[in-house]
């Protein structure tokens, strides 16, 4: 029960810190409030890194989102599906970015990463 008060709280922040509600929100904005966090469509991860998407899919584990923590420098790297081929709706993509800004802002890499 603990841990959910806490959630509620993020959410709550979250929610206090938009001028205005406009539902549905799009995640995206919450991440530029996140100093040591970035976000990145697979498509323009593929580019910069001169792989195809399919690599994307394995790297990650997953064809919606993942994110990486990078336990030295303290930052993350949240990549997702931007594309809405394959029945990847916009709900979709909005759920997957709000799964990881959970992750994020829930701390959750942090206490598994190994240096």
């Amino acid at each position: 029960m603990i841990r959910y008060a806490y959630i509620c709280n993020q959410v709550l922040q979250f929610y206090k810190s938009l001028a205005q509600i406009n539902f549905p929100i799009d995640p995206r904005c919450f991440f530029n409030q996140i100093q040591n966090c970035r976000i990145m469509s697979y498509k323009t991860f593929a580019s910069i890194n001169h792989c195809s998407m399919r690599d994307v899919f394995l790297l990650c584990e997953s064809e919606s989102g993942c994110t990486n923590y990078d336990v030295t420098s303290d930052r993350y790297l949240v990549l997702f599906n931007s594309s809405t081929e394959n029945n990847n709706v916009l709900g979709r993509i909005r759920w997957t970015l709000a799964h990881e800004l959970g992750h994020v802002t829930l701390k959750h890499l942090p206490y598994i990463a190994e240096p």
